[in-house]
């Protein structure tokens, strides 16, 4: 998988540039090639790396919900790599203010989340439930897309809410 999604693709910048060499100045086909990789090394990290903001949208994607201005991203653990082809899965810890952790919960009711007795026990999620040794979860709600699952933890200490997102 290493060959595929980093290999070929550098492989690729390396054949630009030698292509470029030819074509153009020494200067113009090193900043280009140079440009390229800058680029290819960026996407890269930021998968391997995602920044809070792809847990906020994950949040607003999934729930059709703003979070509360009170939300506050905590903790987030995920495999989300373009190794798993599409596949990923990942949890992220919000805290909330009492009152918006109540109308959370209402809301996502509204938009079809429902009750549920069990949640997925991933390795993202029980790592993010360890750090919370003297709260535990009060309810669950779960909302199904297919190849997709998406589950909120209320915990009982009416402000932790942990996020699962995940797809096969």
């Amino acid at each position: 998988m290493t060959l595929i999604f980093i290999g070929i693709p550098l492989v690729l910048i390396w054949m630009i540039h030698k292509f470029l060499k030819k074509k153009t100045t020494k200067r113009t086909s090193i900043i280009i090639t140079s440009f390229l990789f800058l680029i290819f090394s960026y996407f890269l990290f930021r998968d391997f790396y995602p920044t809070n903001n792809f847990y906020l949208n994950d949040y607003k994607e999934k729930t059709n919900l703003q979070l509360p201005n009170s939300a506050k991203l905590i903790e987030k653990k995920g495999s989300n790599s373009i190794f798993n082809f599409g596949d990923y899965n990942i949890s992220y810890t919000i805290e909330l203010a009492e009152n918006d952790f109540d109308l959370t919960h209402k809301e996502l009711q509204d938009k079809g989340f429902k009750e549920n007795k069990m949640y997925l026990e991933t390795p993202e999620n029980e790592f993010l439930l360890s750090q919370f040794q003297d709260t535990r979860i009060e309810k669950i709600l779960v909302k199904d897309y297919g190849f997709k699952n998406y589950e909120i933890l209320f915990m009982d200490n009416n402000k932790t809410i942990i996020c699962n997102s995940n797809k096969w």
